[in-house]
């Protein structure tokens, strides 16, 4: 499965970002999870919304996650595809 590219919209950070939530060391891959939150879901007074870019470029990660023989690597593409399926009008 291809990646898509990153965002243009000036986050540098996430392809280090989506590469850490595949990486064997579990305080990585946590790390990275906050991350894609703090990219994906912005709260303004009260207000939440979401960036589908974000999410469009993370959910191959989230997949290929689900797929690795680590278990704790797969627990961690559950989460991110939790996190992705957040909808901000909910």
């Amino acid at each position: 499965m291809a990646s898509r590219p990153p965002p243009r919209d000036g986050h540098a950070e996430l392809g280090p970002t989506l590469a850490a939530l595949l990486d064997p060391e579990p305080g990585r891959r946590a790390e990275a999870l906050g991350r894609l939150k703090s990219l994906y879901v912005r709260c303004d007074e009260g207000s939440c919304s979401t960036n589908p870019e974000i999410a469009a470029a993370a959910l191959p990660y989230a997949l290929r996650a689900l797929t690795s023989a680590d278990a704790g690597v797969r627990v961690t593409g559950a989460d991110a595809l939790g996190l992705l399926a957040f909808n901000s009008k909910n």
